[in-house]
């Protein structure tokens, strides 16, 4: 993204915050380094398996209890994962991308770059190029129902 929609990606942050005191809300990690939701599953996917082999061989009542915490650590972090997906989504609705669009070409240079909102896109526009970032066509946050089911199973292990 950093490199069709530069001046964005760069000021992020401080989008935000103008947005912010206009009393508009926008994500506010989205661009962050630390925010990568597909980074976090991946890990939480191996650790998550450790943990359950765990369970499986060490069934002891004396681990039961370190386990159900780490899983419940576990089960924070997934819901922060989705918390970083929720805000790919946000990014992209109408009243977010118009917002964003109008500071970036405002502050930007706008002999530079002008920036517009689409359909679930944003465009740079730089001389007679463009550049135009989608979200992603199949991108849907999980529903989090069954988070709230692993939850409650939780309370009842051990």
């Amino acid at each position: 993204m950093a490199e069709r929609i530069p001046w964005i990606v760069e000021n992020y942050e401080l989008i935000a915050a103008f947005l912010g005191a206009d009393g508009i809300h926008v994500p506010r990690k989205l661009f962050k380094e630390s925010s990568d939701p597909e980074r976090d599953f991946v890990r939480l996917v191996g650790e998550f398996n450790s943990v359950a082999l765990r369970l499986v061989n060490e069934g002891q009542e004396r681990s039961i209890e370190k386990i159900r915490s780490h899983l419940r650590v576990m089960v924070r972090r997934i819901e922060g994962a989705l918390d970083d997906l929720n805000e790919v989504e946000e990014f992209f609705q109408p009243g977010t991308l118009t917002s964003i669009c109008r500071v970036a070409t405002e502050q930007d240079n706008p002999k530079k770059r002008i920036y517009e909102p689409g359909i679930m896109s944003i465009t740079c526009r730089r001389d007679k190029s463009r550049a135009t970032v989608h979200a992603p066509k199949t991108m849907k946050v999980p529903d989090r129902k069954a988070i709230e089911a692993f939850r409650e199973a939780l309370s009842k292990l051990g």
